[in-house]
């Protein structure tokens, strides 16, 4: 359920970037990308699972966020436009929400046409994204067919990492850092934690504060994957999903800052962490669904190449017979009781599948569903403790 107490109005500005590069981490982080690596592998079926699993390292190595340019640096052209569309491009900058959806639901599907109108909007590029994925999803389709060990990984890796992108809502929009909040975002704010803009406060410093979180609830089970035909209009599909978390996320990101009573970027940690504690409340559901979606775009288009490509044999080198899919272990729950993490902000019954994956260090249980309420936690909406 979205948002629906009054927000007070946000003060939209764009931030350009002082420099053409990026140290990795102040834009984009791995952490992300991880998530979607691991669930993604997960939820493929034999024997690609036990390849890639045997393989997760190198596989996440071609996954992770590269360091340069980006499109907030101002600089045309280049790799950057590979990581993200400007769906909205049609919408004027004071567009409504409603506006900008609709703008995105009429983007071209057709390269050319699609930079015919972003040109005729003022902007020189609107990203490659979607085109850049069916370009990846035919080069793994060939090496599946070549059988070269190390080149799948890297494509299966790559293609990965593209449908991260696609699932994170910040790359699907002109206002690629969702608007600063009541203050001018600043690039030498001295602090650990990516604050600047509300893309960055959803994509990577959330998802980085509540990591343990997030690898806990995200998951795909394999019978979810779809069979691929066109893996461009797949990808528009899920963009315009994508698309449609901004305008929550945003009214989220200042309903968090209200609560906190953060009115600069020089707030203290301890508002700090009271506007992550409140935004992950919010928040973190969508964000967790969203990698939910890039995972299972990955795992589908991976398999798809695979299946398309005539379900072959792994070459040598692959383990196509190790790494068993065995779930994490599980800590010990008091039967009946309510149990959470100390790593999120849920609580679930003590029998919930999502328990499997809590290690017994991080294990917390609860009285009651007043007492894990009084906490903070939000109930599970798997195992819905209590029938809530």
């Amino acid at each position: 359920m979205l948002l629906t107490s009054h927000i007070p109005p946000l003060v939209l500005a764009i931030v350009v970037a002082a420099t053409g590069v990026v140290r990795a981490g102040d834009d984009e982080s791995a952490d992300a990308y991880d998530i979607v690596v691991v669930t993604a592998v997960n939820a493929l079926p034999e024997p690609l699972h036990a390849s890639f699993q045997a393989n997760l390292i190198t596989i996440k190595a071609a996954a992770a966020p590269a360091i340069g340019p980006t499109p907030e640096s101002g600089i045309p052209g280049g790799d950057a436009d590979r990581h993200y569309v400007f769906l909205d491009a049609a919408a004027g900058t004071q567009a409504s929400a409603e506006d900008r959806q609709r703008a995105a639901s009429a983007f071209p599907h057709d390269r050319r046409e699609a930079g015919r109108i972003c040109r005729q909007h003022g902007r020189e590029h609107c990203g490659d994204l979607p085109w850049v994925i069916g370009e990846q999803y035919t080069a793994l389709l060939q090496v599946f067919q070549g059988g070269d060990q190390a080149v799948i990984l890297r494509e299966a890796g790559m293609l990965l990492h593209f449908a991260t992108d696609a699932s994170l809502p910040f790359h699907t929009t002109r206002e690629r850092d969702g608007g600063s909040l009541h203050w001018a975002a600043s690039q030498a704010t001295p602090t650990n934690r990516v604050h600047r803009t509300v893309g960055h406060r959803c994509q990577i410093a959330l998802i980085r504060e509540f990591r343990g979180r997030f690898e806990a609830e995200v998951r795909v089970w394999p019978g979810r994957l779809q069979r691929v035909t066109d893996p461009i209009e797949s990808v528009f599909e899920a963009l315009l999903c994508t698309h449609e978390m901004i305008e929550p996320l945003v009214r989220m990101d200042a309903d968090a800052a209200t609560v906190a009573g953060i009115q600069s970027d020089g707030a203290s940690d301890a508002a700090w962490d009271a506007f992550y504690r409140q935004l992950s409340i919010q928040a973190a559901p969508i964000m967790e669904a969203r990698l939910e979606a890039g995972a299972l775009l990955g795992a589908s288009l991976i398999r798809s190449a695979w299946l398309e490509a005539g379900s072959p044999r792994l070459p040598m080198g692959i383990a196509a017979e190790s790494a068993p899919r065995t779930p994490p272990a599980k800590a010990e729950t008091p039967g009946g009781r309510l149990v959470g993490s100390r790593n999120s902000t849920t609580f679930h019954d003590s029998g919930c599948i999502h328990v499997a994956r809590i290690k017994a260090e991080n294990l917390i249980v609860f009285d009651s569903i007043d007492a894990a309420k009084a906490a903070g936690r939000m109930a599970c909406q798997t195992c819905k403790p209590g029938g809530k």
